[in-house]
């Protein structure tokens, strides 16, 4: 059967279920995509190995040594605070009242693996199978004025009905305390869980990485809705539409770098139209068409590890793109590229093009 007319990959999977092919080799499959994606994204500002201490270095004893980080003032207090890994950083308000204090004004850094009991902390892409880890970030989120400088949640499946008003509430929650980046990642199937559309109501992000979603219906938001200070935006394994991106694209004024990675669905047409865009990546993916409309400031375009083959290639389209410095990745005997009336075949294996001068309009058959 040909899987590429289904809608998403999670009903690629059901499909080949249906088809006979083991449910659990199908969910292992997809925990292995899982930590593939996990690794790839960026790592968290904190620091879980550093030892803190205030004393000399020839006074290991501590007998009489002087209270340095306490007399620190509380701005740079709240600086260490929001630099601790969450257990450490919830600690510290157990210290006095003006570490209490401290606590609640400093913008936390909230790590759902940090919070693992111990010993599967430092494993491979831990499962919180019994819910205790979704209850402390509950907790946490609840307890915390905000903002949050950093909060990654990877290690819940939020598919599990128990953990479906957590995803509501935890997004409420972070829409109104505030949270600059957020990593947020779906574990385990189903894989096209639907991501409410309160993500659209954390507008002073900066940095957004989603995994293994379905995006909200952008149609049914109102005009106003989206990202005024988002600078970058990674989305692995996500089912949207091609109008969803565009829509994102539209609100996202400031954006400048894009990543699309293990897209569940294919793309029939990726427009990309933004004035702020620089960098775009694009990584296996099922996309027919990808043209760069308007991108004044885009520099660097790589697309490489496409899901292709003789009969299914992706089509790319440069217009006006006056900036553009490097694109790749080109297959030999698949990709075109047309400079105005002028045509390029690839011939080598594969084909990176560096830029030394401006690029007006390009085209792939």
């Amino acid at each position: 059967m040909d899987y590429r007319a289904l809608m998403t990959m999670e009903k690629v999977l059901v499909q080949m279920e249906k088809d006979g092919v083991d449910s659990r080799m199908l969910d292992l499959g997809a925990d292995c995509m899982c930590k593939l994606l996990v690794a790839s994204l960026p790592d968290p500002p904190v620091y879980p190995d550093a030892v803190l201490s205030a004393n000399d270095d020839d006074d290991l004893s501590g007998a009489g040594a002087e209270d340095r980080i306490g007399a620190l003032p509380d701005d740079l207090l709240g600086g260490v605070v929001s630099r601790l890994p969450i257990k450490d950083a919830v600690r510290t308000a157990a210290l006095s009242s003006r570490w209490r204090r401290i606590w609640l004004s400093a913008p936390l850094v909230l790590v759902d693996g940090h919070l693992l009991p111990p010993g599967e902390e430092a494993g491979q892409l831990a499962l919180d199978a019994s819910g205790a880890v979704a209850a402390a970030v509950s907790r946490v989120l609840e307890a915390h004025p905000g903002p949050f400088r950093y909060v990654e949640l990877t290690s819940t499946a939020m598919g599990a009905r128990a953990r479906r008003g957590d995803l509501a509430r935890w997004l409420h929650l972070l829409a109104v305390k505030g949270v600059r980046e957020l990593v947020f990642v779906n574990r385990r199937r189903p894989l096209d869980v639907a991501l409410p559309a309160t993500v659209f109501a954390l507008a002073p992000l900066s940095r957004l990485y989603l995994g293994t979603w379905k995006f909200p219906d952008t149609a049914a938001l109102p005009r106003g809705a989206g990202f005024p200070h988002l600078r970058e935006l990674g989305l692995y394994c996500v089912a949207m539409e091609d109008r969803d991106l565009d829509f994102v694209l539209a609100n996202s004024p400031v954006l400048e770098c894009l990543g699309i990675y293990y897209s569940q669905r294919q793309i029939v047409l990726l427009r990309l139209a933004s004035h702020s865009l620089r960098c775009v990546q694009i990584c296996m993916c099922i996309a027919e068409d990808i043209a760069v409309v308007d991108g004044p400031r885009l520099e660097r375009l790589l697309i490489w590890e496409m899901f292709e083959d003789d009969n299914h290639a992706t089509r790319l389209s440069i217009g006006h793109a006056p900036n553009l410095q490097l694109l790749g990745y080109l297959r030999p005997g698949i990709h075109v590229l047309e400079n105005g009336n002028t045509i390029i075949k690839v011939h080598a294996p594969a084909l990176l093009i560096q830029f030394r001068s401006t690029i007006v309009s390009s085209r792939s058959n």
